[in-house]
């Protein structure tokens, strides 16, 4: 594999390579060359992006015109995926040598250009490939199977996974969106991080940037999504991850949005569910069960942007219990509050106010901006004694039994 071993080579020892090559020309002596470091030369000369003589540049085009040494041809077709662009003068002619010398290629090669012979076309191939693969339903085995090394290559394969997003889109369906997930990630593979896997999770966030997702869809892309790249709202992503959470970074403001809307719905769900677990010793959760459902109401009716919960300590029990039961993330991404062990809150924007809901006696707060200071949401830790207003002012509601306190949220939203 030319192409893996030039990577794997340090540019010390690459340069050592060069060097040797050009001294075997000049004085017409391989004896100091191997066979397979003249492979490696061969694809690092192919991506330009390593200098050397014309003269080396000559021989090695009049050497892949010339033989049929499998090693060498291989590191031919290694090249010419890598250096793949539509239409190019060079990538025509690397094809055409490629076409040439068919009967001399590699078995790996023949078997795939034969399966694939879009792998040849610079015009149109990758596109055509892009198709082909959309409604396979495991393209990137499919592909390794067929003798491709690198699927999740640059050059034409970064071309093809373009096309084949967009064969996909709009992914509506969970079998779609599975199918992208499965060729970003493959079993057993590293997983793409770079603007591919940005392109595929804007594929998977686009058809909900004006409209509600199914639940269920919802909760399978928060679920997948943060498997892959974490949980956006996290700030503090440690080195083995931060590539991960570039994604989310790079993403674009409308598509970051609809994730922390689906992520809202995921806290809200959370919340409720600890709080009602946590408070069921207590026999005090029918208030709690009323709120949830005005709360979730607002969520379905795509009223709330963002949410975010800081748990009491007393609650974290049954959040831990919950993520070792369930394994849903949900459960342990959340801030805390160490100022009351029995309060739990529950903050949401709501365009650009920002509402406080809080367990027990809690009072319903309504921040306006920028009239007043308010909590952020997403950081780790929080007090309530900035978060609390004084009893009687006016931002603040009293949770009562006739329910009055919903229709004071609803005209303070509006």
């Amino acid at each position: 594999m030319p192409i893996q071993e030039f990577r794997a080579r340090g540019r010390t020892r690459l340069s050592e390579l060069f060097a040797l090559a050009e001294k075997a020309v000049a004085n017409w002596d391989w004896s100091t060359l191997k066979q397979g470091d003249f492979a490696v030369v061969i694809a690092a000369a192919m991506t330009g992006k390593v200098q050397c003589s014309k003269e080396l540049l000559r021989f090695i085009d009049a050497e892949l015109e010339a033989t049929t040494r499998p090693v060498l041809l291989g590191a031919l077709c290694e090249a010419y995926m890598e250096n793949w662009e539509v239409g190019a003068d060079k990538t025509r002619r690397l094809a055409k040598m490629i076409i040439g010398k068919s009967a001399s290629l590699p078995a790996r090669w023949q078997v795939l250009f034969r399966r694939y012979p879009q792998l040849l076309d610079t015009e149109r191939g990758a596109e055509a490939l892009g198709h082909i693969l959309a409604v396979d339903n495991s393209p990137f085995e499919t592909l390794r199977s067929a003798g491709l090394p690198a699927p999740h290559g640059p050059g034409m394969m970064t071309e093809v996974h373009e096309a084949f997003i967009h064969a996909l889109s709009p992914a509506e369906t969970k079998a779609t969106v599975d199918r992208i997930l499965g060729w970003i990630a493959p079993a057993g593979q590293p997983k793409l991080i770079d603007v591919r896997a940005i392109s595929a999770v804007r594929a998977i966030l686009s058809p909900w940037r004006d409209r509600n997702c199914p639940e269920a869809l919802r909760l399978h892309c928060v679920k997948e999504l943060n498997r892959l790249f974490g949980d956006p709202r996290h700030r503090d992503a440690d080195d083995s991850h931060i590539e991960e959470a570039r994604i989310w970074l790079d993403l674009g403001h409308e598509y970051l949005r609809v994730m922390l809307k689906w992520l809202a719905g995921q806290s809200m769900e959370a919340i409720f569910e600890i709080v009602s677990r946590a408070e069921s010793i207590r026999d005090t959760n029918e208030q709690w069960i009323k709120r949830k459902r005005f709360w979730m109401d607002l969520y379905k009716r795509g009223r709330i942007d963002e949410a975010w919960l800081a748990l009491g300590k007393d609650s974290e029990t049954a959040a831990a219990n919950l993520y070792r039961r369930t394994g849903d993330p949900a459960y342990r991404n959340f801030g805390r509050q160490r100022s009351r062990s029995d309060t739990s809150i529950l903050m949401m924007r709501i365009g650009e106010k920002i509402v406080v809901e809080g367990s027990h006696s809690f009072r319903v707060h309504v921040f306006d901006k920028p009239v007043q200071e308010r909590p952020e949401l997403y950081a780790t830790d929080y007090d309530l004694g900035k978060i609390v207003l004084p009893l009687g002012d006016a931002r603040t509601r009293v949770h009562d039994t006739g329910g009055n306190w919903m229709s004071w949220v609803m005209e303070r939203i509006r």
